[in-house]
């Protein structure tokens, strides 16, 4: 049975009129006779029951102030305002111009003749190589125009294949170079797998295969090193790595020297094979902020007119704003003449008299301080005040942008210090991820809602739920089995609990078999999946219990069905059943439900049957259902084929046989 929320503003006017009105007899023992409105005390009583109900509207509205209490009770803080994150390709304005220069941490970068003062600046540095395209070739076959046209690549279909990526540069490659370069490699993938630059990725996560790199020399292929921020063709994200001093190009191509680098995957367990869709050279990540250092008459100007009075303020210039609180940092030189430093609170409340805080207000770009009792009122010299805030601004939902768009910088020109180099760039994938500041309202429903979720492996649901929602990974299911233990299959053991994780996958529905690209009918996890599982749950266990995380037991089936009747095409109705009765037997939007079949959940010929007979629509009449489990033939299916009860199937094939009615006799 469900309640319904309580709301504490539900009495009336009339309610409480008549509640005290049936009270009179027993409350004066009889001697109050006139309960009519004439009577003056019922008069009173009225009066009484018109100001409660003005202040029973009062208890359901909770303002923030009472919303940040209870977050403090809870050692809970709404979540900052974040910033949008995306990838520039870079390149001189002068496509002439072949030497390589690095990009630093923090080089500011805007929209191409916007002037809408959109900020973004790169999160580290880049080592930008005169490339002027890419060649990509997968055992001998060029796949090149298959990246240019946007049609993506199937990566490691089968075991030692050999990647060869051929950076095609308009100059040498620099000679003794201490920076490092970066491809972004974009993947298609499924599930929710952010990419390196999210503000949601999560690292740490082993790779599902072990990259070996290799770069080409005079003497032939030797290893590189590189930081693989794909994580193993996981997710998408950058390559970095350092230009070794030995790397020697082919021969020369009209002006351009080819140098080469080699991919293989050593220990694969791809659940499905990597799809690549882009590769980039001169990658850089970069976040919707730029860095705040004002001084100066912007600020010492305001703090001239303070008085040693609450309610302060700073207002910060259009530059700074708006203001990212948690980057923040105020120094001020105080009457006694010591520097303190100030910094920022999301609620002043929580903070005594002589606490140096100040809460940020990102609308108005405002710092707001204390009133002496909750914050540190600041007090500076009526002459001469000296202030200095440092920290960084952007954030919000304005950074998210799509791709595609132009981007511009300046930097210092390494052949020319002093002089400014312009800079052209372009972000291949959106920007996205940018959000603003969370309020005590979103925050409080946001806690209450995680709250319900589970923290502890204490029921099968609580596990379930937990390996699917394992950060870093796509796990599609999970099936707890109780008192099951992998050294004793067949003896319920108490306190063990086995899990089983189905992966994400491509299925039908999807446009991945409109592309040609492998279709994994029984997905299995990879074994750096497995571990963050079982990481994720060993921290939930409760303590003496035991938690095993395995991939799921498939059984290959076959089938053959036997129908009557004389199709215009058999050829195309074979094709169609297989189609459909491999969509029905799916792992992952089998069933019924589409939710993919229960663990366990037997092979039913009825069921085999019903679903055939909507693809026939018609065309035939079926005679019988054929099954064979685990590699063997089709035979007739009496009854139920039965599973274990942690086991899945799926269908490896069909054949369909055609019988003529008129060659089966009998009256029809």
């Amino acid at each position: 049975m469900s309640l319904a929320v309580a709301k504490l503003d539900d009495l009336s006017w009339r309610d409480l009129v008549e509640a005290v009105r049936d009270r009179i007899p027993a409350a004066s023992a009889g001697n109050w006779t006139l309960h009519a409105p004439v009577d003056p005390g019922v008069t009173l009583l009225e009066l009484f029951a018109w100001l409660l109900e003005q202040r029973l509207y009062w208890l359901d509205q909770v303002d923030d102030a009472y919303r940040l209490a209870l977050l403090r009770m809870l050692d809970e803080a709404p979540r900052p305002a974040r910033e949008a994150t995306s990838v520039v390709v870079i390149g001189p304005e002068d496509p002439a111009r072949t030497d390589a220069f690095t990009l630093a941490s923090g080089e500011t970068l805007t929209l191409f003749r916007r002037g809408d003062g959109l900020v973004f600046t790169t999160r580290e540095s880049m080592l930008r190589l005169p490339i002027a395209r890419l060649a990509l070739d997968v055992d001998g076959l060029d796949r090149s125009g298959d990246l240019a046209g946007r049609r993506g690549v199937e990566l490691f279909v089968s075991s030692g294949q050999v990647l060869t990526l051929t950076l095609f540069s308009a100059a040498p490659m620099p000679a003794g170079a201490v920076d490092s370069c970066a491809l972004l490699f974009e993947l298609d993938t499924v599930g929710e797998i952010p990419s390196q630059w999210s503000n949601l990725a999560v690292d740490g996560v082993d790779p599902p295969a072990r990259l070996a790199w290799f770069y080409r020399t005079a003497a032939g292929f030797a290893p590189l090193q590189v930081e693989d921020g794909t994580g193993g063709l996981r997710r998408s994200g950058l390559v970095r790595f350092t230009p070794p001093a030995d790397w020697a190009p082919g021969p020369v191509q009209l002006g351009e020297f080819p140098y080469a680098l080699q991919i293989r995957a050593e220990d694969a367990g791809f659940t499905y094979p990597p799809w690549l869709r882009r590769i980039e050279a001169n990658a850089v990540s970069v976040r919707h902020r730029t860095a705040i250092d004002l001084k100066g008459p912007v600020l010492n100007e305001q703090a001239a007119e303070w008085r040693p009075l609450p309610g302060q303020r700073l207002q910060l210039p259009d530059a700074a704003r708006p203001p990212l609180a948690a980057s923040l940092s105020l120094a001020i030189d105080e009457q006694d003449g010591q520097t303190q430093t100030w910094l920022p609170t999301d609620d002043l409340g929580r903070h005594r008299d002589q606490d140096r805080v100040f809460r940020v207000d990102r609308d108005r770009g405002q710092l707001i301080f204390g009133d002496g009792l909750t914050g540190r009122v600041p007090r500076v010299p009526m002459k001469n005040p000296k202030l200095a805030l440092t920290g960084a601004a952007g954030g919000g939902e304005a950074g998210n942008l799509g791709s595609g768009l132009r981007w511009e910088a300046l930097i210092d020109d390494p052949l020319a210090p002093g002089d400014d180099l312009p800079l052209r760039g372009r972000n291949p994938v959106v920007a996205s991820g940018g959000s603003e500041a969370e309020t005590p309202r979103d925050a409080v429903e946001r806690i209450a809602a995680e709250g319900l979720l589970p923290q502890r492996a204490v029921t099968a649901a609580d596990v379930e739920r937990l390996a699917r929602t394992t950060p870093g990974v796509a796990i599609r299911r999970a099936h707890a089995a109780i008192a099951f233990h992998p050294a004793f299959p067949c003896v319920p053991v108490p306190g063990a609990t086995t899990v089983f994780i189905v992966p994400d996958a491509p299925r039908f529905e999807d446009a991945w078999q409109a592309e040609g690209r492998a279709l994994v009918a029984a997905p299995v996890p990879d074994a750096g999946a497995v571990r963050a599982v079982r990481d994720r749950l060993d921290g939930a266990r409760l303590l003496g219990s035991e938690l095993f995380v395995l991939p799921p037991r498939y059984r290959p089936l076959s089938l053959a069905i036997e129908i009557a009747g004389a199709p215009a095409d058999p050829t195309a109705l074979e094709a169609a059943l297989a189609w459909r009765l491999q969509v029905f037997l799916d792992p992952l939007i089998g069933g019924d439900d589409g939710e993919g079949r229960a663990f366990g959940d037997a092979v039913r010929p009825s069921a085999l049957q019903r679903v055939a007979a909507e693809v026939l629509a018609g065309e035939g009449e079926i005679l019988g259902v054929s099954a064979g489990l685990d590699g063997d033939p089709p035979a007739p299916a009496c009854g139920d084929l039965a599973l274990g009860r942690h086991d899945l199937v799926y269908l490896t094939g069909l054949s369909l046989v055609v019988r003529s009615p008129l060659a089966m006799g009998g009256l029809r």
